[in-house]
């Protein structure tokens, strides 16, 4: 099971004690952790509810009388067809997708500018890690060649539409319905 609640997509943890206890610990009746929520259901394919866990150390750092979080329940819808969630959120049937190409991102702005759109830092990346103790790679002048050869102004012009600055800085947007007052 991906970890929903994970910093990065696809981390995962594992306790030595979990795996020694009940071995697969792919069995979401089995998941463990001192995160702020804990899981409460799954449904495969189809949802994944979280529910504040009591015992959570985190506060909020403007008040830290408060104790983090603030949320009671959190429930994902897992929605897999692009359209049918885009739909879903026009429709105000959820509150939150991401992440959103970009190309998407400029479609959904266009048909629905009211729906707010929240670039948010982002740290999944793609990259070529050659082997720099191995030639040609071992020489900084080819790796900057290589970094030179890239046109990163095109790429954020035409990939990714304007939408992001040339140089990186890794970002997604998301999406957020603000419930009117």
């Amino acid at each position: 099971m991906q970890n929903l609640l994970a910093p990065h997509p696809g981390q995962v943890f594992e306790a030595r004690e979990a795996v020694e206890k009940w071995g697969d610990i792919g069995d979401w009746h089995h998941a463990i952790g001192t995160g702020p929520f804990l899981l409460k259901d799954f449904v495969s394919g189809s949802s994944a509810t979280v529910i504040r866990n009591p015992n959570y150390w985190g506060s909020d750092e403007r008040y830290p009388q408060n104790k983090l979080p603030y949320v009671d329940t959190v429930k994902f819808l897992i929605i897999p067809d692009d359209d049918e969630a885009l739909a879903a959120m026009r429709a105000g049937k959820i509150d939150l997708i991401s992440p959103v190409s970009f190309q998407v991102a400029r479609a959904m702005h266009k048909t629905n500018p009211e729906i707010l759109q929240i670039p948010i830092p982002f740290r999944q990346t793609i990259s070529l890690d050659p082997r720099i103790d191995k030639a040609p790679f071992n020489d900084i002048r080819v790796r900057q060649a290589m970094q030179l050869a890239i046109d990163l102004p095109a790429i954020a012009k035409d990939y990714y539409l304007g939408t992001v600055e040339p140089y990186p800085t890794h970002s997604l947007i998301i999406y957020l319905r603000i419930p009117e007052k």
